[in-house]
């Protein structure tokens, strides 16, 4: 960082890209700009996305153990949706290990701490693409899934089965990992001593073992294969499995509407269908609401990885607002990651009752259990106990004297 003689500060930034990328640019701000962007840093990354993440990790761990539980046995989309939080738990905590802590908190800097330099390279410009693109293509294959059970339930007991739900789960984990090995390689972090200086200074350049043209490729693949061509089979497999959940819900007024000599001389048979097809349309439901959550929070960088195969984003991300709408477009990255025990506990009844189950009525059956053997041992009732646990015991014999004690008794 360098002043000029206009009194602007010359600042050399790194801006990381989801789909590839580490050119640097020379970014320009004032002092007063500078402050406003180092104050956005620490709101947008130290604050806000520090929470997204601690509390979206938290959550996928919970919603993996409802998913475990044994009413989500042998259903594929379940077992998608696992590795899902899985990968969506480890892109989190690379955001929170570099996007909250070195850069919106401001521990360790690259320029003096060998650390936090190669977290830069293995963690921002590696990890982090790797467990996002992982997470695009679960997204589609689940979709993909979701449409073949609805659209062709014909086809869905041959194709759909727990055993090829884990080995396309793994070939998918695969695939994104190969294609990103070489992006471990391409950045190194160089070390050099300066006259008069204690210590090491650290900076981030080209590898040489990556060729520029290697590196231009991976970017357009990366593009095509991990942005472009999952965002638009996720917006056609959604506006189809919309239709299909439209015509079913319309089917379903229709046998409503009809009269009630004709439903009680329905079969239980076919009430087992309609409770099927029920469940099947809660599960597509909560489905889709993860997919337009995806779609929406990846519009802003989309939009910023189209920019960058232009000179256009060079412009806009040197001004402060084009730096601030970088800094949320990842901030929305990790909301897409986080916001999924929300959705499935906000679109899915059967999640909310498991739910309820393992977290809520586990706890209030413990305690049960607690004072039903603390009251056999020394002759409290159980709802002396429960009341004494709950500081109420001494309000409920003050309330029965003065009852006693009442005119009106």
């Amino acid at each position: 960082m360098s002043e000029s003689p206009t009194g602007l500060v010359a600042m050399r930034v790194r801006w990381p890209c989801e789909a590839g990328g580490h050119a640097r640019q020379e970014t320009t701000f004032s002092y007063k700009e500078l402050e406003l962007q180092r104050l956005a840093t620490t709101v947008i990354y130290g604050w806000l996305l520090n929470i997204v993440c601690i509390a979206g990790i938290f959550g996928n761990i919970l919603s993996y153990i409802v998913m475990r539980s044994k009413e989500y046995r042998g259903s594929t989309t379940a077992i998608y949706l696992q590795v899902l939080m899985i990968v969506d738990s480890l892109y989190l905590l690379s955001n929170l290990c570099y996007y909250g802590i070195i850069i919106g908190c401001g521990v360790g800097k690259w320029i003096i701490d060998p650390f936090a330099a190669y977290i830069r390279i293995y963690v921002s410009y590696s990890l982090i693409d790797i467990f996002r693109n992982c997470s695009v293509l679960l997204t589609l294959v689940v979709t993909a899934e979701r449409y073949i059970c609805v659209c062709h339930s014909l086809k869905a007991n041959k194709v759909c089965t727990p055993n090829k739900s884990k080995i396309i789960s793994g070939i998918t984990v695969t695939i994104t990992v190969v294609y990103e090995i070489p992006r471990f390689f391409i950045l190194k972090v160089i070390s050099t001593s300066i006259d008069n200086c204690e210590g090491n200074f650290y900076t981030i350049d080209a590898s040489g073992l990556v060729s520029d043209e290697v590196e231009n490729v991976l970017g357009i693949l990366g593009f095509v294969i991990f942005l472009a061509l999952p965002l638009v089979m996720l917006t056609i497999l959604t506006i189809l499995l919309l239709m299909t959940i439209k015509k079913s819900n319309h089917f379903r007024k229709s046998m409503r509407s009809m009269t009630r000599s004709s439903a009680q001389t329905s079969s239980s048979g076919d009430k087992a269908k309609k409770a099927n097809r029920k469940s099947e349309n809660n599960t597509t439901v909560i489905l889709l609401s993860v997919v337009i959550t995806a779609l929406i929070c990846s519009l802003p960088n989309t939009i910023f990885t189209l920019l960058g195969f232009t000179a256009f984003r060079d412009i806009i991300i040197q001004t402060l607002p084009g730096s601030i709408a970088y800094y949320l477009a990842i901030l929305l990255l990790n909301v897409n990651s986080a916001a999924n025990v929300i959705l499935f506990g906000f679109f899915g009844k059967k999640f909310r009752r498991v739910f309820a189950r393992i977290f809520i009525k586990c706890y209030w059956g413990e305690r049960n259990r607690k004072a039903y053997q603390i009251g056999s041992q020394t002759g409290i009732t159980h709802t002396e106990h429960l009341m004494r646990e709950n500081g109420c015991h001494e309000e409920g014999e003050n309330s029965m004297e003065a009852t006693e004690s009442s005119p009106l008794r």
